[in-house]
C-alpha cells in the first residue's frame, strides 16, 4: 500500500466520523457539578495595595535617618551648649 493513498483514506475515514454521543447532552448533565467561579473583587485589591502603601510610607518616615528630614521639626532633642561649657540637651 502507498503511503500517499493511506494518507488519504485515513483522512476521508476520520472525515466522515461522527461521535455517537450528543455533547450537548453530556454537557447540560455536567455543567450542574462544576464549581461557580467566584466573583473577582478588584475594588479589594486596590484597598489592601494602598494599605500597604500607607503603611511602607509611615515606616520610611518614623525610622528614615534624620538627614533626609531637613528642615523639618521632627521633636528629637539636639545638643546644645551649655552656659557652663558641657553640652546639654535642648528641647
Amino acid at each position: 500500500m502507498n503511503i500517499d493513498n493511506f494518507e488519504k483514506q485515513a483522512q476521508s475515514e476520520f472525515e466522515s466520523y461522527r461521535p455517537e454521543v450528543n455533547t450537548d447532552e453530556v454537557w447540560e448533565n455536567i455543567e450542574p457539578h462544576l464549581k461557580k467561579k467566584r466573583k473577582r473583587r478588584p475594588f479589594l485589591f486596590f484597598f489592601w495595595g494602598l494599605g500597604i502603601g500607607l503603611l511602607m510610607v509611615f515606616l520610611w518616615m518614623k525610622f528614615s535617618p534624620n538627614d533626609t528630614m531637613q528642615g523639618s521639626n521632627t521633636g528629637l532633642t539636639e545638643l546644645a551648649p551649655d552656659p557652663v561649657g558641657k553640652f546639654a540637651r535642648k528641647k
